[in-house]
């Protein structure tokens, strides 16, 4: 469950991204139909009332339309139906939103990315350094990063669209001293 007090701050270019990112392919010409049915299946009821009257009156065109123009979708007319699809750009900035707005780990616990990625492949390992501080992570050493977020899932997937996976560990573990 999405914590709703922290996607309200969104822009609602993000959210509408979000959603997108949630259902898949989206039409455009039912978007808050599909927005709503996103919404049901990762968020609270109350919220789903404040959600509706938000894109109630919102020219969802302009949104779909500044979307293709940040580069974050791609739009194709098959038939008489217009379908949207996140781009590789569009799927990092998802990411790095889920990523922020992930629940902290239970019991203080810490996930820990640790990695070596050989001088060869310099380029994935600064895209990797570049994209961890992105999402919230916190740098302990040049190849050590940690965050409190539940990411796991979020990181294998996007360690596997980089081609980094082989030279990467993920750890799960608890403080047991940690001076004030």
């Amino acid at each position: 469950m999405l914590p709703v007090d922290r996607v309200r701050s969104l822009s609602a270019t993000r959210k509408f991204l979000m959603f997108l990112a949630a259902f898949g392919l989206c039409d455009d010409v039912l978007p808050r139909k599909l927005i709503l049915k996103a919404a049901y299946h990762s968020w609270p009821d109350e919220y789903l009332a404040e959600l509706s009257e938000e894109f109630r009156d919102r020219d969802t065109a302009k949104l779909f339309k500044k979307l293709r123009e940040r580069g974050l979708i791609e739009s194709s007319r098959v038939g008489n139906r217009v379908w949207h699809v996140l781009t590789e750009k569009g799927l990092h900035l998802v990411t790095r939103e889920q990523m922020m707005l992930a629940p902290k780990l239970d019991d203080g616990k810490l996930l820990i990315v640790s990695f070596d990625v050989p001088e060869r492949e310099r380029k994935a390992r600064d895209a990797l350094r570049f994209f961890l501080r992105r999402c919230g992570f916190t740098r302990w050493h040049d190849s050590l990063w940690v965050t409190e977020r539940d990411v796991r899932h979020l990181l294998v997937s996007v360690f596997e669209r980089m081609g980094t996976g082989q030279w990467i560990v993920l750890y799960e573990a608890r403080s047991v001293f940690r001076p004030q």
